[in-house]
């Protein structure tokens, strides 16, 4: 099969590559009379970020949020209906049965629809969400790779809708490295039209233009990804791991011939946040 040198001639990512361990989705994908059981894997990986928690500072206690109305206080949750405001203090309410008969019937099956040049997407509307299409199992394989193939001869890339989470999304599906990779897309109707400013000068001339197309033809060429890597998780992994050195080390530092020792932060159950919380109204009363 012939490799599609504009997507992967000189911007190829480094290999080896982690690959999903499951399937985000699972479905069949359909061109013309050729129906293919698939499998969706995600693309891109999930950030590792150490995960930062809101705190009292005086405690260490973590912050809580509570879903309150305004005039009776605490709502459990099977009081709580979706709605829209139509005017000020005047809303209508919905049932989940009245919302659930508007969400899209789903056959689970992607069907490419339409077909396009890479040149003819609009990058603007890619949403931001990247499946790997697979073979769902071993039978799959050979009418998937006819797919790919098709594609590829074509040197076409796919327009199609499926519906993701109970919301019929547009997708793009081309050929890459042997397989499909699926793009969601934002509906074009969402796009918003550019931002023109007159700054009132001059177009720029020849000889401008020229010299700065000399610093894009010396910064062109191959790729290296790892120097664009986002090492900010890393960074907040290593500051995190210098506070708790540090505050392990605080309360163990000897003082006048004894260790330091600092009571352990006390941590309520939410049993007995409610309990104080009344016997604080009734002593208020």
């Amino acid at each position: 099969m012939t490799r599609n040198r504009s997507l992967d001639q000189h911007n190829s990512v480094p290999t080896p590559l982690r690959t999903a361990s499951r399937a985000s989705w699972v479905g069949k994908l359909q061109l013309g009379p050729v129906v293919v059981p698939v499998k969706a894997y995600t693309a891109i990986a999930t950030s590792q970020d150490a995960r930062l928690h809101q705190l009292h500072t005086d405690c260490g206690q973590r912050i809580e949020y509570h879903k309150c109305c305004p005039q009776h206080g605490h709502v459990p949750q099977d009081q709580i209906v979706k709605g829209y405001s139509y005017a000020p203090d005047l809303c209508v309410e919905f049932s989940a049965e009245e919302l659930a008969r508007l969400s899209p019937d789903d056959n689970k099956t992607l069907v490419l629809e339409r077909f396009l040049v890479q040149g003819q997407l609009d990058l603007a509307l890619l949403a931001g969400r990247s499946l790997y299409l697979a073979p769902a199992h071993g039978t799959a394989g050979r009418p998937f790779a006819l797919i790919v193939a098709a594609l590829q001869a074509k040197k076409k890339w796919a327009l199609g809708r499926v519906v993701f989470s109970g919301h019929r999304q547009l997708v793009v599906v081309y050929p890459a490295d042997g397989t499909l990779i699926l793009h969601t897309l934002h509906c074009p109707k969402q796009r918003r039209g550019p931002v023109f400013i007159d700054s009132g000068h001059s177009k720029p001339n020849r000889s401008e233009v020229r010299a700065l197309g000399v610093r894009v033809d010396a910064a062109s060429g191959p790729i290296a990804w790892s120097d664009y890597a986002d090492d900010s998780a890393d960074q907040l992994q290593k500051l995190v791991e210098s506070k708790m050195a540090a505050e392990t080390k605080r309360k163990a530092t000897p003082i006048d011939g004894k260790s330091k020792r600092t009571a352990p932060r006390r941590r309520t159950t939410k049993k007995a946040t409610r309990k104080a919380r009344s016997s604080g109204r009734k002593a208020a009363a």
